[in-house]
């Protein structure tokens, strides 16, 4: 009776070859052993004794050479292995896993697709929870409602605030502002974004019931020491302990105020990564990783203010830049930062249907921005 394979004959340098464990290295292996067997009987044909010659040392040269003329043949696709892997169902399997791992690199390239609309270029967010949170918030086409051309819904924006007045209730109605379309959103974007993850921000009356206030208003409230209901004003910090704050986890304010009546801008960062300052302390430019409402979408990245502007841009500079950390709210988040009662909202169901200020007057419209 033939002895079995594994207890054929040896030279002494089986060892040394890799084990066995799968349908396919078997496949690979018999094909390799019959090309072995080939190429031996071919280099004793004709009563060759072979390229290394008789006797031990020849034997076992000749037997190496030959198995490595195998290996390196069996590596080439000769078929016999194929045709093994698929007697033994390796080909259905390998395709399956195949198709299972393209749908895998589809799904992750989706995500990454989807991650790169949502944070932008570079570097990945520091804070999850500003993270998450965009990643439901901004989802779909939300993040360019948040551009200027954009119109807000009452699932982008607040509205859980209603307080009775004279006139009627006065609500943070999105609907009372004609979704904010054509007016810049980074106040809004910035001061949602920290509400909806936990923190205080300020409101105030408007002649159709409550909203956020501009960022030049916020700057100049963090300037002049008001913005201690809902803030801490932080400017004066070192870009050291400012980084470290916000890689704790702690979200940062960013508020700034702009010269000639062009309005400031607003965003919430999670690094900070250079600041350079006046003569007098000022920060004159800032350099950090956040997440902002931009002329054409909301989303992550990494910007640069400056006081100056940024030369041959065209982009005017800055007025006053403001650092600020947002209480953690306890409750009600919102905080009024002036003593004015707010006139009845236009549309007291926030979640009826669109009634714009257009129709009441442009001067109304220009009110619930400022």
């Amino acid at each position: 009776m033939p002895a079995p394979i594994d207890s054929a004959p040896s030279t002494g340098f089986d060892s040394v070859r890799p084990r066995i464990e799968t349908p396919e290295q078997a496949a690979s292996a018999f094909e390799a052993l019959m090309l072995k067997q080939l190429f031996t009987v071919m280099s004793k044909s004709g009563g060759s004794s072979g390229m290394f010659g008789k006797g031990f040392a020849g034997d076992v040269y000749n037997d190496m050479f030959a198995d490595a003329l195998a290996q390196q043949a069996s590596g080439s696709d000769l078929g016999m292995a194929r045709m093994l892997r698929s007697a033994l169902g390796v080909e259905e399997r390998a395709a399956q896993t195949a198709a299972t791992s393209r749908f895998t690199t589809n799904i992750v390239r989706g995500l990454q697709s989807y991650k790169a609309v949502i944070t932008g270029e570079g570097e990945p967010p520091i804070n999850t929870q500003l993270a998450a949170l965009a990643g439901k918030w901004l989802g779909g086409d939300a993040a360019t409602r948040w551009g200027e051309e954009g119109m807000l819904t009452s699932q982008d924006l607040a509205a859980d605030l209603v307080t009775q007045g004279a006139d009627g209730p006065a609500a943070f109605n999105v609907e009372d502002a004609s979704g904010y379309e054509g007016h810049p959103k980074c106040n809004l974007f910035a001061l949602e974004m920290l509400r909806r993850t936990g923190f205080k921000v300020p409101v105030r009356a408007r002649s159709h019931g409550w909203g956020f206030p501009s960022a030049d208003a916020v700057t100049r409230m963090s300037n002049l020491g008001s913005s201690d209901a809902w803030a801490t004003r932080k400017t004066a910090s070192s870009v050291e302990e400012l980084d470290a704050m916000a890689q704790s986890g702690t979200p940062l304010l960013l508020s700034s105020s702009a010269p000639d009546g062009r309005p400031g801008h607003m965003a919430v960062i999670d690094r900070v990564h250079n600041i350079e300052r006046t003569e007098n302390g000022q920060i004159a430019t800032i350099e950090y990783s956040g997440w902002e409402a931009g002329t054409q979408k909301a989303g992550y990245g990494r910007k640069v203010w400056r006081l100056e502007g940024i030369p041959g841009s065209g982009r005017g500079g800055l007025e006053q830049i403001e650092v600020l950390v947002p209480q953690a709210a306890k409750g009600q988040p919102f905080v009024p930062v002036d003593d004015a009662v707010p006139g009845a909202s236009l549309n007291d169901d926030t979640s009826g249907n669109l009634m714009t200020l257009r129709t009441q007057g442009s001067a109304e419209t220009t009110d619930v921005y400022n």
